[in-house]
């Protein structure tokens, strides 16, 4: 075991009452020869449809005693409540050259800090859901250290609801994009589980590797950062898995494993 310093977590216990009879070997499918889409655990659009949904539902029933906490989550739901502009009428070419320097100015606007464009498998739908688009845009949002970093306080929750509020903008923002440009286009934002499962078109698109903690590593923000999505049928130039040498990396990191109770 690695010699690291950790901040252990400890539950409520109020919390760990509620928590249901089943393990994480069951949630992930160990032992499972046949090929199943992806269920809910948390998160889960309806908290009654879920094991964990009693969880889930008393989680909103903390409150952090933090004001911006709640000016940020209602900062985001009039995000997603918004109408997203119409559609154009005429489907304009989507060419390479062009849709990079537009994406490279949301960047540097700090629309988003990662994006990427994969051919949409629907495998990584929910079990349950049909998706009929072609494609997806997956977008990155890189969470600030020195606020994330004061987990387990509730000032690391303000951090997170800050950017769950980008992603959502973020989203919204290139949904509006393709309709200028004349094609259909459907925003996917968390922290709800949604349609699908975006860790697998963020890896589809070269942001990262899985790492053994369950999640995607970047080379730029390590696992700190959260996602949201784009469908579409637009033509989008697609990206490309990419090795970043994070499987060496795990293998002699293993604060994960250190920090886990």
């Amino acid at each position: 075991m690695p010699n690291q310093t950790v901040k252990h977590f400890v539950p409520k216990s109020e919390q760990m009452a509620l928590m249901p009879e089943i393990s994480g070997n069951e949630v992930n499918g160990l032992g499972e020869t046949d090929f199943r889409r992806p269920s809910y655990v948390y998160w889960g659009n309806n908290p009654d449809d879920t094991a964990h949904g009693e969880v889930q539902k008393w989680f909103y029933t903390v409150d952090p005693g933090l004001e911006e906490f709640s000016k940020l989550r209602a900062a985001r739901q009039k995000i997603l409540d918004a109408p997203l502009r119409p559609v154009g009428p005429m489907q304009k070419p989507l060419m390479a050259d062009a849709v990079a320097k537009a994406t490279a100015e949301f960047k540097d606007n700090g629309v988003f800090e990662k994006y990427g464009a994969v051919a949409f498998n629907p495998d990584w739908a929910f079990e349950g859901i049909k998706i009929t688009r072609k494609n997806i845009i997956i977008l990155g949002f890189h969470h600030t250290y020195d606020e994330i970093e004061k987990a387990p306080q509730p000032e690391a929750g303000v951090e997170v609801m800050r950017q769950y509020k980008r992603a959502a903008y973020g989203a919204k923002f290139m949904a509006n994009w393709l309709h200028d440009q004349g094609w259909e286009a459907e925003p996917l934002t968390g922290p709800m589980s949604g349609k699908i499962t975006m860790i697998p078109a963020a890896l589809q698109a070269g942001f990262g590797e899985l790492g053994k903690h369950g999640s995607i590593i970047t080379p730029e923000f390590g696992s700190s950062f959260r996602l949201s999505a784009v469908l579409t049928d637009a033509p989008l130039p697609l990206y490309e898995p990419a090795r970043h040498g994070v499987d060496d990396f795990c293998a002699n990191c293993r604060i994960c494993e250190a920090a886990c109770p």
